[in-house]
């Protein structure tokens, strides 16, 4: 007899399909909103006290069956509808290193985080393979993604 697949709400970057956090869920499909608040999502790598507020206007909540190591590590994961399985284990995520350029016009999305509030852009990688904007005044961390990239968080100076 054929074992029922995990299922799990994955939250994630619209822009790339970083993966961001996933709640076992169940049979419940929870919305995006309902999981932030309709605020944010904060997140914090492994041994940092660094955070970026990611808002939810540039998340989306999918439902869809998971594999078990997806609920250990799920900013190792993208997450791209159109394959199949849709979720693709990815590299590492980056922490306090500079950014390693892509693919120039690939999506990217860079989330900046002041004292108190976040500031999201999303775009292209330009022609040198980099995010498009400069930090904010007053930028204290950094999230960055891009398609076929790690996810980045960096702590600013």
């Amino acid at each position: 007899m054929a074992t029922k697949p995990f299922f799990g709400t994955v939250v994630h970057l619209t822009a790339t399909g970083h993966v961001l956090a996933v709640v076992a869920s169940g049979a419940l499909e929870p919305t995006v909103e309902q999981l932030t608040g309709s605020d944010r999502i904060r997140v914090r790598f492994a041994g940092l006290s660094t955070f970026v507020n990611v808002p939810v206007g540039v998340l989306t909540a999918t439902r869809l069956p998971i594999p078990a190591d997806l609920l250990d590590r799920p900013q190792w994961y993208v997450l791209n509808p159109a394959n199949s399985p849709p979720l693709t284990f990815g590299s590492e995520p980056k922490v306090n290193v500079p950014v390693t350029p892509g693919v120039a016009g690939k999506k990217v999305i860079v989330v900046w985080q002041s004292a108190g509030a976040s500031f999201p852009e999303d775009g292209v990688l330009d022609a040198q393979g980099k995010p498009p904007s400069g930090a904010p005044t007053g930028a204290t961390a950094q999230l960055v993604a891009y398609e076929g990239g790690p996810l980045y968080l960096r702590t600013l100076p």
